[in-house]
C-alpha cells in the first residue's frame, strides 16, 4: 500500500514538472516557434503599417499649414475663437495622437474651397450646367464646421451645468476654508465615484471632461488658482465663468463666504426650475399619449358596434 502510494506520488510530480517546464517553453517561444514568429511578423506588419500613415499623414498636415500660411487671410479673432472651439471639442489628429492646429484647420477649408471652385469651373465648362451652388457650399464649410463645434460646446455646458451642482455640494465646504484648503482630491473623488456608479467613461462626459481637465492643470502648473484660472479660459458659461471667480478668490484668501452660499442657493433654484420645467414636459406628453389612447379605445368601439350591426335591412332597403 505505502510502495503504490509513493510511486503514485512520484509519478504526480512528473507530471506537474514536465507541464511547468512545457509551459515556459512555449512562453518563451523556445518551442512552437513558428508561432511566435507568426505572431511577431503580425506585430511588425502592424507597426510599420501605424507609422507609414503616421509619415503620411505628417506630409497631409504640412501641406495643409503650407497652404494656410501662403493663402489664409484670417483674422486673429477668428482663429483665437476657432483655437478654442478645437480645444474645447477635443479635435484631434488621431494617428499622430495630438491636437489639430488652427493653421491645419484652416489650411483644409482653403484646400476643399479651392476644390470646389476647380470642380464648378470644369463642370460649368464641359456640361454648361449652372452649378454655381457648388461653390457656396464651398465657401461656407468653414462657418458650417465652426458652427457645429459651437453647438457642440453649447450642448455640453448644458449638461455641464446639469451635473454641476452635485459636484458644486462637495466643494463648497472646501471653499469655505479658505486658502488653507485644496479641491482637487473632492474632485478626484468625485470622478472616482461616477466611475464606480457608471463605469469608466460612460455617461456625464462633460463633468467628467471638466473633473479631468482641472486636474490635468494642477498637474501642469502645480498651483489650483492657476489651474482653475486656465479653466476659466475654456469655459464660458455665466454659470462656470461665476463658480471659477469664486473659487479664486476663496483659494486666495478673500472671504467670500456669502457669496459662495447664495452660488449654492442659485444653484440649487435653477435646479429646482429645470425639474419642474421636465416634470411638465414629461406631464404634457403623457396627456398627449393618453389622447391617442382615448382616439384608439374610440375607434375599436366603433368598429366593434359595426361588426356587430346586421347591414341585410340596409341592403334591402337600398335595393
Amino acid at each position: 500500500m505505502d510502495i503504490s502510494s509513493i510511486g503514485f506520488k512520484d509519478i504526480f510530480l512528473y507530471s506537474v514538472l514536465a507541464l511547468f517546464i512545457f509551459w515556459v517553453l512555449l512562453k518563451f517561444n523556445m518551442i512552437g516557434a513558428r508561432r511566435g514568429t507568426k505572431k511577431s511578423s503580425k506585430q511588425r506588419d502592424k507597426e510599420t503599417t501605424r507609422q507609414r500613415n503616421r509619415r503620411r499623414t505628417i506630409w497631409f498636415m504640412k501641406q495643409f499649414e503650407s497652404l494656410y500660411n501662403f493663402i489664409g487671410y484670417t483674422t486673429k479673432e477668428y482663429e483665437f475663437e476657432l483655437k478654442y472651439r478645437l480645444e474645447r471639442c477635443d479635435i484631434k489628429v488621431r494617428s499622430l495622437e495630438r491636437p489639430l492646429k488652427v493653421s491645419e484647420l484652416i489650411g483644409i477649408f482653403r484646400f476643399i474651397q479651392i476644390l470646389t471652385v476647380l470642380i464648378t469651373i470644369t463642370v460649368v465648362s464641359l456640361t454648361l450646367s449652372p452649378v454655381g451652388l457648388l461653390i457656396l457650399v464651398g465657401i461656407f464649410i468653414p462657418k458650417l464646421y465652426s458652427g457645429l463645434l459651437k453647438l457642440k460646446i453649447l450642448s455640453e455646458d448644458e449638461e455641464l451645468e446639469d451635473n454641476f451642482p452635485d459636484l458644486y455640494l462637495l466643494l463648497y465646504s472646501r471653499l469655505r476654508k479658505g486658502a488653507h484648503t485644496r479641491i482637487e482630491p473632492t474632485i478626484q473623488d468625485y470622478l472616482n465615484s461616477l466611475d464606480d456608479m457608471y463605469g469608466t467613461g460612460v455617461g456625464h462626459i462633460p463633468i467628467r471632461k471638466f473633473c479631468s481637465r482641472f486636474i490635468a492643470n494642477v498637474e501642469i502648473y502645480g498651483d489650483e488658482s492657476m489651474a482653475i484660472k486656465r479653466m476659466r479660459e475654456h469655459y464660458r458659461s455665466p454659470t462656470m465663468i461665476n463658480f471659477c471667480n469664486l473659487a479664486i478668490q476663496s483659494l486666495s484668501g478673500v472671504d467670500n463666504s456669502d457669496k459662495l452660499l447664495t452660488f449654492k442657493q442659485e444653484l440649487a433654484e435653477d435646479r429646482r426650475v429645470k425639474m419642474d420645467k421636465r416634470a411638465a414636459a414629461l406631464v404634457e406628453k403623457g396627456n398627449k399619449v393618453i389622447f391617442i389612447i382615448y382616439v384608439i379605445l374610440f375607434q375599436f368601439i366603433i368598429l366593434s358596434w359595426v361588426s356587430k350591426v346586421d347591414l341585410s335591412m340596409f341592403n334591402a332597403i337600398l335595393g
